[in-house]
Formats: C-alpha cells, sequence, structure tokens
C-alpha cells in the first residue's frame, strides 16, 4: 500500500468511524521529569514518535491538497521505521521498567 493510500485510509477511517469526534490528535507531548532517567535514544524515539502521532492526526480535508502534501511529508518523515525502532527499543531495554513504562503507551504496528 503507498504512503498516500495508507494516509487517506486513515482520513476516511476517521470520518467513518467517528463523525462526531475529532480525530485530530493533541500536539506533541512535552516529556515529563521521567526523560531525565531515559536513555538518550529513547528520548528521541519519543520526540519523533509523538511527531508521528500528532501528524497522523492532522488529515486535513481532502480538497486541501497544499495541506494534505504538508501532512504526507511531515508522517513519512516522522512515522517510517518507527514500528520496528520501537521493537528494538523494547528488546534493548527489556530489563529497564523506567523505559519499557515510557514506551508501553505506543502502538506497535502503526505503518502499512
Amino acid at each position: 500500500m503507498s504512503k498516500l493510500r495508507f494516509n487517506l485510509c486513515i482520513a476516511m477511517f476517521c470520518a467513518i468511524a467517528a463523525p462526531q469526534a475529532s480525530c485530530a490528535q493533541t500536539p506533541p507531548k512535552q516529556l515529563n521529569q521521567t526523560s531525565a532517567t531515559l536513555p538518550s535514544d529513547v528520548v528521541k524515539y519519543i520526540n519523533k514518535r509523538d511527531l508521528c502521532d500528532h501528524f497522523r492526526g492532522e488529515i486535513p480535508d481532502p480538497s486541501d491538497k497544499t495541506r494534505m502534501e504538508q501532512v504526507n511529508k511531515a508522517i513519512n518523515q516522522y512515522c517510517i521505521g518507527t514500528d520496528a525502532k520501537l521493537a528494538s527499543l523494547k528488546a534493548k531495554y527489556k530489563d529497564s521498567k523506567t523505559v519499557q513504562d515510557a514506551l508501553s503507551e505506543y502502538d506497535p504496528h502503526i505503518e502499512p
């Protein structure tokens, strides 16, 4: 499935599944005090993944082609490879409860 088609599928799902609710997610969250105890590669992943999740929720009206292109570009920039990276980090830090807790809130399968 092409990246554009995947992103359009997300937009269609949002329109069908939750017409009364907004599919837009909140802007990327700031890491809390725990980030001081997280390894730098985990913090870097969380920052990238939060941007990914933000833009996944920013699917504009399909008639707004310019914004659609911007969102697709951002999704491709921040989301590609995040499934594999999440699995890699979970395996690397399997004995760290702090890291496992920080990563547990992320869906492990967002890529097609």
